[in-house]
């Protein structure tokens, strides 16, 4: 679960379900709204990449934890419709750490 407290500067890997993002004019939006707001910050702080996993394009995103409100309010502004949202944690976290390590 995701704890909302949370401030540290910690990273953590999520998966992020978002619609049509199969699409290039989506995933193309999600790109863009993501460097603007990691540009303000710091640019090689953040990683992500789109995977899939069921069949379902998703993009997974190694941040800290009060990134992610930021990010749903931007998509959600540009009318970018969000599914879900996890934290990877446990078997998983080891899979996707290695996939965003190994994408760099």
């Amino acid at each position: 679960m995701i704890d909302y407290r949370a401030y540290s500067d910690e990273q953590k890997v999520f998966i992020i379900s978002i619609g049509r993002l199969d699409w290039y004019k989506i995933r193309k939006k999600v790109i863009k709204i993501i460097g603007k707001l990691i540009k303000p910050i710091l640019p090689n702080y953040y990683s992500y990449t789109f995977i899939d996993v069921d069949n379902v394009t998703v993009l997974l995103l190694k941040a800290e934890q009060q990134f992610i409100p930021d990010l749903i309010r931007a998509l959600c502004k540009k009318n970018i419709a969000i599914y879900e949202v996890k934290l990877v944690e446990g078997k998983d976290k080891l899979l996707y750490e290695d996939f965003i390590n190994s994408s760099k």
